[in-house]
């Protein structure tokens, strides 16, 4: 039987978009107060940029994990090889573009005054460094999110596909014991950002909670209850960043820093669990007509060009206060805000056209023809 198709958002596009608009917003304000220390700024634009990171953390461990539920990718060399292969092809090409125009033409003098021994991290997704609004610093997340892909299908093969039973328990399990070694560091008071934050082993129970959800969700099928808590579990999202949106205008605190993910990632999951049933209504394809028709899709559409946008919209932050005047404090902020926001959506637009896309269309037909 042919599924019904409706038009309706990705939700996978919208969470991804919510996640990314948290991280913008918030670098927007940390820009406007680097170059205009004076400045207040409302406490609704302190988004919550870690909780943003989270979010995408747990969406890119689920929805890899479904090509291995799902048989996509095989356990053996060759699969594990092709899933390799993939990952490559999808980050690869867009980051390392990036970076070549990052040295060559926005900073060069960065490339030229460092020695080239910190620019091999950069390039081999090792780079695990201090986060940073310049542009380069936001590159620790492409580096953690390789290094858990490398990770991503032994885990699968000899953990998570010998798990057949009392799945919600293991699933609740990796989401405690996560909260209780980010404790245990702050226990032993190692550095936050290093250990921590960006450190990928870190960031495991995110990222294969995500993944082990799939456990969950490929029986999965739709009835009345979920119907029912799907906007519950969204504006349970929305209560949590705006929580955390008015601690952030005070400071960053040790709940933040240590509990806050497992929040995060527990929300993400419940929407991901609720939406993503066997039996789901397929959506439409993202046309313009279709857009128009259904607004919520223009978030979709953000969402896919997501990768491009988190790229380069640093980049693109410290250029624009610089041009807008400082006379009225509210067009300074929504102008940097707004402004930056449209040019780097075109220009993570024309990205996507031009590298992301092909890219994907490549890897997509490398997977047909083995699957032959």
């Amino acid at each position: 039987m042919k599924k019904i198709e409706q038009n309706i958002p990705d939700i996978f596009n919208i969470l991804r978009a919510l996640a990314v608009l948290c991280i913008y917003i918030i670098h927007s304000v940390m820009i406007i107060k680097a170059h205009y220390p004076d400045v207040k700024i409302p406490w609704g634009l302190y988004t919550p940029a870690w909780g943003g990171i989270w979010i995408l953390f747990a969406l890119s461990g689920y929805l890899l994990g479904k090509g291995f539920y799902n048989n996509k990718y095989k356990t053996d060399f060759n699969g594990i090889k092709e899933f390799w292969l993939n990952r490559i092809i999808r980050i690869v090409p867009m980051y390392w573009f990036f970076l070549l125009l990052t040295f060559l033409f926005v900073n060069p003098q960065w490339f030229i005054n460092e020695n080239i021994k910190v620019l091999i991290p950069l390039f081999t997704f090792t780079y695990n460094g201090i986060p940073g609004i310049d542009g380069v610093g936001a590159t620790w997340f492409i580096s953690t999110i390789m290094q858990l892909y490398l990770l991503a299908p032994l885990v699968y093969k000899f953990i998570f596909a010998k798990i057949k039973t009392h799945q919600i328990w293991i699933l609740l399990l990796i989401i405690g014991l996560g909260m209780g070694l980010r404790c245990l560091a702050d226990l032993f008071d190692l550095d936050y950002y290093r250990w921590n934050y960006t450190f990928s082993l870190s960031n495991l129970d995110i990222f294969f909670g995500g993944m082990f959800l799939n456990a969950l969700t490929q029986k999965s099928f739709d009835n009345k209850y979920k119907k029912i808590l799907r906007p519950i579990a969204f504006i349970i999202l929305f209560i949590i960043i705006i929580a955390f949106t008015h601690k952030l205008s005070m400071k960053i605190n040790w709940f933040y820093k240590y509990i806050a993910p497992s929040i995060f990632l527990s929300n993400t999951l419940l929407i991901v669990y609720l939406f993503d049933v066997k039996d789901k209504i397929k959506s439409l394809p993202l046309t313009f007509n279709n857009v128009v028709k259904n607004p919520l899709r223009f978030i979709e559409a953000f969402g896919i060009i997501s990768f491009g946008f988190y790229l380069y919209h640093s980049i693109i932050l410290h250029i624009i206060p610089g041009v807008v005047s400082a006379d009225n404090p509210t067009a300074l902020i929504f102008g940097t805000i707004i402004g930056t926001f449209i040019i780097t959506t075109i220009w993570a637009t024309c990205i996507y056209f031009m590298i992301e896309k092909p890219s994907n269309k490549f890897r997509y037909s490398l997977t047909r023809n083995n699957n032959k």
